[in-house]
């Protein structure tokens, strides 16, 4: 298929937002449009490449180059999008495909604000769950902030459970991912042990930590323990020691 670009006419900036970093979110919103032309719709198409100054439309409907339209744009968290635009270039993607490039003709700053805004919030919530997550079930306020504090100073994002039950929230959400659990060998009402094994049966990819705080478990229960968990991390822990639980 061939490469479409953008077009656009340098401006004073009135927007909030400059437009130079909208092409960095290309495909990071994954977005359908509805497209009219002369109020008719022309059907839903899939969105690519958005930022302020425009996106490439695909969908069975062709539009002549330079011809007027106006796009109905759903947008996470705010309230559908109008949009009016020019096609700028068009291509064909298979047999029953077409490509557009349209190119926004904003009728005010803030419609182009809400697309970068859109776009903004997007990248950070996916870089956020790129960052190595760890969750801490510790049921002590003390050493749960302790290991948080340590851990985020080794740039993991911690999320913190006093109890298994909201362990087992956090490991079944299914947009969370949680990388390595460090669990305390006494975590609330249910035993550490017990939820380790809890995370071998139904969690094997989360790298497990056995935390052995003022309870030290027994000679049986560690035998036993050696068999569903990576780690054991014993207080005081160091930095050294912490990096190593986490697998490195």
């Amino acid at each position: 298929m061939a490469e479409l670009g953008m077009e656009n006419t340098p401006r004073t900036e009135r927007r909030r937002y400059s437009r130079a970093n909208g092409r960095a979110a290309t495909d990071q919103l994954p977005l359908t449009a509805v497209l009219f032309r002369r109020d008719a719709a022309l059907g839903r198409f899939t969105v690519q490449n958005l930022s302020a100054g425009g996106a490439l439309l695909t969908g069975r409907r062709d539009v002549a180059v330079d011809e007027r339209v106006r796009v109905l744009l759903p947008l996470p968290g705010r309230a559908p999008l109008v949009v009016d635009g020019k096609i700028a270039r068009r291509a064909t993607a298979g047999s029953d495909l077409v490509v557009l490039a349209v190119q926004f003709r904003h009728r005010s700053p803030s419609s182009e604000d809400a697309i970068q805004e859109a776009l903004v919030r997007e990248l950070s919530r996916r870089a956020e769950l790129e960052t190595p997550s760890v969750l801490v079930v510790q049921d002590s306020a003390e050493l749960s902030e302790r290991l948080r504090s340590d851990l985020a100073s080794l740039g993991r994002r911690v999320h913190v459970a006093t109890t298994p039950l909201d362990a087992i929230r956090w490991l079944e959400d299914p947009v969370e991912r949680v990388d390595v659990a460090f669990v305390d060998v006494s975590a609330g009402d249910v035993d550490g042990l017990g939820l380790m094994r809890f995370l071998h049966e139904e969690h094997p990819t989360v790298r497990r930590v056995l935390v052995q705080g003022a309870v030290r478990p027994s000679v049986a229960d560690l035998m036993e323990t050696s068999k569903v968990v990576h780690r054991v991390l014993a207080e005081p822990w160091d930095k050294t020691a912490l990096t190593e639980a986490l697998g490195g």
